[in-house]
């Protein structure tokens, strides 16, 4: 009975020490994935923040550029506001004194005549 119940405990040992390999076999399989689904994922993620890195480079290029024409046209814009403003007053200040002049001369007129 001796012999009976040691070779079972032997036996069960030898499954319990099967199985155990086969988990631990499983669990170094499990590791070994999630190692390779994370070196999958830093590669996607450095493609994705490349390609952004990309984009974000050629938008900030594109508003220099437009931020760079309007720019431009403001200064070109300004000397022509400048240049309107200023026949603007001239135009004003010579109908005063055109008037200015026909009402001195009518004053003229009248003091003499």
């Amino acid at each position: 009975m001796a012999d009976e119940t040691d070779n079972l405990v032997l036996r069960l040992l030898r499954e319990f020490r099967a199985e155990h390999m086969q988990d631990r076999r499983l669990l170094l399989q499990v590791v070994d994935l999630l190692r390779r689904m994370e070196q999958r994922l830093e590669t996607r993620i450095g493609a994705v923040e490349h390609n952004l890195e990309a984009r974000i480079g050629a938008v900030e290029q594109r508003l220099e550029s437009r931020i760079s024409a309007v720019d431009q046209r403001l200064a070109e814009l300004r000397d022509d506001l400048e240049i309107l403003l200023k026949s603007e007053i001239m135009g004003s200040q010579t109908n005063f004194e055109i008037k200015f002049d026909q009402r001195l001369q009518e004053i003229e007129d009248r003091l003499k005549g």
